[in-house]
């Protein structure tokens, strides 16, 4: 459980603009109105998650202020026992039928968390599958253990095949290898209507982003293209690369905020349980943070690489900010 903790521990040291309060429902597995809604927790027990939730700001302050006081910063060590302590004291709260829901919740969201590293590795991530395609929860069991020990692989093979010294080239083509293998097993552990959407889900996934671009987005593109008036053919094949693949995680951003529009308007027009609007808000939040994530890359590079004049442009058209 450690070794999960630490990256988000890390980011919440660094995160000197987020306010305390929001550090506190991040470590207590999400906001007193959040758990109220999926733990179905009666008015008295919300009050006493609010009033814990109040006492581990105060907590967190303290640890700061004393870091503060000797110079220095708070620990992971000391990170780790205040969220420790603090969901024992929500779990302490809970009635007992709670108690599982709890840790499922906070499982989800550990998992949720992770899905950035499937994409970053060019595996499938669960969450894409269960919102594009509508996979069924025990397929989607199957796809995060197929995915989760692909990253694993592929880990260890590119630390492998550095350490002996292989060039680029290879690794590229033995981590190729492994993400092939990935995606026929995930095939295989669809159902059968499934296995006929991620078939057709995998005709557009493996294109690259200016093949994906709908029919406005690539003319965009183009004319974006003509604006820079690049020379150098090769620079220019690069920058068309990233600009393109901008522009594409703009659009699946865009169609995400759509769907989840719908999904939100849904929920609440059925009536559905309310803990259903907070899983599709984290769900669709995991993509959006891939797509933000990758777009905030992505504009690095093209800063790197064009003149001032050029950036100009690249920001009046919004594939810069």
């Amino acid at each position: 459980m450690r070794r999960f903790l630490v990256p988000v521990l890390l980011a919440l040291i660094q995160a000197l603009a987020v306010r305390a309060g929001e550090e506190t429902n991040r470590a207590g597995g999400g906001s007193a109105e959040e758990l109220r809604a999926v733990l179905e927790l009666d008015s008295i027990q919300a009050g006493r998650v609010q009033t814990l939730y109040r006492d581990a700001d105060g907590e967190l302050q303290q640890l700061r202020t004393g870091a503060r006081q000797r110079n220095g910063a708070v620990t992971i060590e000391q990170l780790v026992g205040w969220q420790t302590g603090l969901r024992q004291r929500v779990k302490d709260v809970l009635h007992p039928n709670q108690l599982s829901l709890y840790e499922a919740w906070l499982e989800k969201k550990r998992r949720l968390g992770e899905e950035y590293d499937k994409s970053l590795f060019g595996v499938p991530n669960a969450t894409e599958l269960k919102l594009k395609l509508g996979f069924a929860p025990d397929t989607l069991e199957k796809v995060h253990g197929i995915a989760d020990q692909a990253v694993v692989d592929i880990r260890r093979k590119m630390s492998e095949m550095r350490a002996a010294g292989q060039s680029v080239s290879s690794i590229g083509d033995a981590v190729n290898e492994l993400r092939k293998e990935a995606v026929k097993k995930m095939g295989e552990a669809a159902s059968s209507a499934e296995k006929r959407k991620f078939t057709d889900y995998l005709k557009t996934w493996v294109r690259i982003p200016a093949e994906k671009l709908s029919r406005p987005e690539g003319d965009r593109l183009d004319r974006i293209m003509k604006q820079l008036e690049l020379a150098d053919g090769a620079v220019t094949d690069r920058i068309q690369s990233l600009v393109s693949a901008v522009l594409w995680h703009q659009e699946e951003n865009a169609t995400l905020r759509r769907g989840l529009g719908k999904e939100l308007l849904m929920t609440l027009l059925q009536k559905r349980p309310e803990s259903e609007v907070w899983t599709a808000i984290y769900e669709y939040g995991t993509l959006f943070d891939i797509h933000n994530r990758r777009i905030k890359a992505l504009r690095e590079d093209l800063k790197a690489l064009l003149p001032t004049k050029q950036i100009a442009k690249l920001v009046a058209e919004g594939v810069l900010e």
